[in-house]
């Protein structure tokens, strides 16, 4: 919501100081800061009412700051901390949004251009609209490329009113996936609550299938020769 809010008040984009009207009553104020190796971004919405696409007309009071701290030439660690709230004017359901996001960046590792990495890092962020609530709590993701493929893991817990509970997210082996290959040529993705399922691909995959294979609370389910079967698609 706050990149489409921010693309509508600020279609110039937001790497200057100043305030502006919001579409139908209050002001967005942009305080934006840059030295060599930290750019900080501080949006402060006030009373700020705006239409969105998803959501309608929304009143929006609160912060929203990033933080870019630049690492030489090749990293940077990206901190985002939100912490709104407003309401839906359609239904008048009060909203908050809360929580931190830190992502770090790296290029050029172990002297191969072509290498990349992302590791992105949420304590608690939380979204509340009226009675229904979704959040995400200690969760890491991790991306490595490289020029002949990628390596992909995740860990954390998803709590919300539409799936009644909480699940908690892993890779209890990372997802491999060459530039070579249709399917990931190993790795595990765990889902887990009262029950478990893993899908479980390549070198991982166990069963009778070489591509992946689906297991509930450890007993294998189903196996296939083709991953699209459980929606995985390539090109990352």
């Amino acid at each position: 919501m706050i990149g489409e809010v921010e693309e509508l008040l600020l279609p110039e984009g937001a790497e200057e100081s100043r305030t502006v009207n919001c579409d139908s009553g209050g002001t967005l104020t942009v305080s934006y800061n840059e030295t060599s190796d930290v750019i900080d971004q501080l949006l402060s919405f006030r009373e700020c009412i705006v239409t969105t696409d998803m959501y309608g007309s929304v009143l929006l009071n609160g912060t929203y700051e990033a933080t870019i701290t630049i690492s030489g030439e090749s990293e940077a660690d990206v901190n985002e901390a939100y912490n709104i709230t407003g309401e839906v004017q359609e239904s008048n359901e009060p909203l908050q949004i809360k929580g931190t996001t830190d992502t770090n960046l790296a290029t050029g590792l172990n002297n191969n251009p072509e290498s990349f990495r992302l590791i992105n890092t949420i304590d608690v962020f939380e979204i509340k609209i009226g009675t229904d609530y979704a959040a995400i709590t200690n969760a890491v993701t991790r991306i490595n490329t490289t020029d002949t493929g990628m390596e992909f893991s995740l860990s954390g817990k998803v709590l919300g009113s539409a799936i009644g509970g909480y699940i908690d997210l892993s890779t209890p082996t990372p997802v491999e996936i060459s530039d070579s290959q249709v399917c990931p040529t190993s790795g595990v993705i765990r889902i887990a609550s009262e029950g478990s399922a893993e899908v479980r691909y390549g070198s991982s995959a166990g069963g009778t299938a070489s591509a992946v294979a689906v297991w509930i609370d450890g007993q294998v389910v189903e196996s296939y020769s083709d991953c699209s079967a459980v929606g995985f698609t390539s090109g990352y």
